[in-house]
């Protein structure tokens, strides 16, 4: 009987030293196998706009902006308007906004002469035009000179998704 005690005894820790050594086995090679590099490629969304119009020295006919990123966009414009003299150079006439009519069914009116496409604009297309109407730029005469109004359109985009963005920065729903 001690003989098959001790026979049982082998047999067990022979079984251990077996499993210890495949566990151990098992654990290096886990430890040191190699894969393939994964490449995550990832392009942050950029978005950048550009004006399109038409002047042709006395009105501004046509207003539409390009979305030049590579995201839909929200893009609105500004209008500015000041006066110059033959020169070009900024002269100090107190600067009023000519008239400006609107599409309404595509620009939501943002306060300040401000005007927000009203759906995202895809990355390199256009929005609808801006106008229903040209833009007259008016010429007047400031401190014995003639001065010429410049009416300047500066235009600005954010990104279309998450829909909260526009909301935030432009208090803007669309």
């Amino acid at each position: 009987m001690k003989k098959l005690r001790l026979r049982k005894k082998r047999v067990l820790l022979l079984a251990v030293i077996v499993t210890l050594i495949f566990s151990v086995g098992i654990t290096l090679a886990f430890m040191f196998r190699t894969s393939e590099d994964v490449k995550n490629i990832f392009f942050p969304a950029k978005v950048t706009c550009e004006v399109n119009e038409s002047y042709n020295g006395t009105e501004k006919s046509s207003i539409k902006v390009k979305n030049t990123g590579n995201t839909n966009a929200f893009l609105r414009v500004r209008l500015v308007s000041y006066w110059v003299n033959a020169s070009g150079e900024i002269v100090g006439k107190p600067s009023e906004m000519p008239a400006v009519s609107y599409d309404s069914s595509c620009w939501t009116d943002g306060g300040n002469y401000t005007y927000i496409c009203n759906s995202p604009v895809a990355a390199d297309s256009l929005t609808p035009e801006l106008l229903t109407s040209p833009i007259l730029l008016k010429k007047s005469e400031y401190l014995n000179e003639t001065v010429y109004q410049v009416v300047e359109v500066f235009a600005d985009g954010i990104q279309s998704e998450p829909l909260s963005a526009a909301q935030e920065a432009w208090n803007f729903t669309p």
